[in-house]
């Protein structure tokens, strides 16, 4: 086995088996990846990031992060403004509230791809498009497979809790739907 592994990695004696087992998740999880040609990689898996080939792109904020990842994890679905205000400002007047949305819609589009959300004057939701691969979808889709190769390429995927730098009560039950599975 020893001999497999240095041979694929090119690793050295010195290296012990754990060495080469990590070596061998980050590439298949790599050779995955390799598989979808999509520009924008959001990761919702250990924490939430976005990048492409060439950055990461910073979303600074925990309302515009939480924003994001509720549009994430429940695409394509759009969603009255005021119920989104309501989510994120619990407490906040309702004209505070849409107040408050605009200014967060507004930092998330200085940060992510425009043709990701639809937006009108009334709703909001994210936008699958080919440009935009994101890893709870795939999981998800790997996940309602029932080949064995890709239940194991979802085990991959996983990297973590969904979202766990999140706190608000609408996450608690997507995470732990995937973590159950």
């Amino acid at each position: 086995m020893r001999l497999v592994l240095s041979t694929l990695f090119g690793a050295t004696e010195n290296c012990d088996i754990y060495c080469f087992l990590s070596c061998f998740k980050f590439w298949r999880f790599f050779k995955i990846m390799e598989q979808d040609q999509s520009s924008y990689r959001v990761h919702t898996f250990g924490a939430l990031q976005i990048h492409n080939v060439n950055a990461i792109f910073p979303l600074t904020g925990d309302k515009p992060r939480s924003l994001l990842a509720y549009l994430i994890v429940r695409p394509r679905v759009p969603y009255r403004r005021e119920i989104l205000a309501d989510m994120l400002w619990p407490d906040a007047p309702p004209d505070r509230g849409r107040r408050n949305l605009s200014d967060v819609l507004y930092r998330l589009q200085k940060v992510i791809t425009p043709e990701w959300l639809r937006v009108d004057s009334d709703t909001l939701a994210i936008q699958p498009n080919a440009n935009l691969w994101v890893d709870i979808w795939e999981f998800d889709n790997l996940m309602a497979s029932p080949d064995a190769e890709n239940f194991q390429r979802a085990v991959e995927l996983y990297a973590g809790d969904l979202l766990p730098e999140i706190y608000d009560d609408w996450v608690l039950p997507e995470r732990e739907l995937r973590r159950s599975q």
